[in-house]
């Protein structure tokens, strides 16, 4: 019952926008995603701390040099072509 009353749906019916929605949170929140990686909120909504970080493009791969998700120190962070990453990794399990 609970979960049907609070759906965003229910809670626009209800007139409960910003701050009083129940999944609104202050711009520079974090949060970590169901991969592992922390995310941030921005202007324009939740994104991987470690692409806001770099400035990673669309198309690009950001790279986590000491292969920890939430370890976003931009030394640790490298922006790499999918190509250049998965070439990375695949060395890295070669040497194991």
């Amino acid at each position: 019952m609970w979960a049907a009353a609070n759906t965003p749906e229910a809670n626009a019916k209800k007139g409960r926008k910003g701050e009083h929605h129940p999944n609104w949170a202050v711009i520079g929140s974090k949060s970590l995603s169901s991969h592992g990686y922390v995310k941030v909120k921005t202007e324009s909504g939740w994104e991987y701390e470690h692409r806001v970080v770099t400035g990673a493009l669309p198309g690009e791969d950001v790279h986590h040099r000491d292969e920890d998700k939430i370890n976003n120190n931009p030394i640790n962070l490298e922006r790499l072509s999918p190509s250049e990453h998965a070439q990375l990794h695949r060395q890295k399990q070669l040497e194991r």
